[in-house]
């Protein structure tokens, strides 16, 4: 099974031809999810046949990456999708079961700004970070590296546990609330650090 999806020049707001595929294995055989070091939005990033530039854009010319996903879809396992509110350069990827009742806060915002929505939290942040993004940038992003091993590490424990559980729901949104409020709180405490470094 192969999907190929190309946006052409004339299609794309910046007039860059992107290329997107996915894996021509089996549909349910087990991938490896490897992840790469982030690259600067316009990077160019080399794959097996030919170089693309980096879909991961946070920076003039380029608009910014409003959100990330990446799922596992495993043979036998839980599914899982790993989610990045905003700019994944800026942020650290959050796990979401469907299996489990989705943090409602996760649904919280609008076109408007709004204190509340996880999602303009982290539209502020990428505001600061862009102020300086040399400076700013690696700081953030270590915080959220070192916030990312601790989840998929917790993440194997959880989700066994949940596979073992009569209702392994409970287990895993409690995980993802977790998750959700350590994510807020390191946010919250990386505005106040780049807003007292202005």
């Amino acid at each position: 099974m192969c999907d190929t999806l190309v946006a052409l020049g004339p299609a794309t707001k910046d007039g860059i031809s992107l290329f997107a595929k996915n894996s021509d294995r089996p549909p349910r055989e087990c991938q490896r999810l490897v992840q790469l070091p982030r690259r600067a939005g316009g990077a160019r990033v080399r794959c097996q046949y030919l170089e693309i530039l980096s879909l991961c854009m946070h920076a003039e010319p380029l608009d910014n990456t409003t959100a990330s996903m990446v799922v596992a879809l495993p043979s036998d396992g839980l599914v899982s999708a790993w989610v990045s509110l905003g700019s994944p350069c800026v942020g650290a990827f959050l796990p979401i079961y469907p299996e489990a009742s989705i943090p409602p806060r996760l649904g919280l915002g609008g076109e408007a700004p709004d204190p509340a929505s996880p999602w303009w939290r982290m539209r502020d942040l990428l505001t600061l970070v862009e102020r300086d993004f040399a400076r700013f940038g690696p700081v953030v992003r270590a915080r959220w590296d070192a916030l990312e091993e601790r989840l998929v590490a917790e993440a194997r424990e959880v989700e066994a546990r949940a596979l073992a559980a009569a209702d392994g729901s409970t287990v895993l949104t409690a995980f993802m609330e977790d998750a959700l409020d350590r994510h807020l709180a390191e946010a919250a405490r990386l505005v106040r650090e780049l807003t007292g470094s202005a």
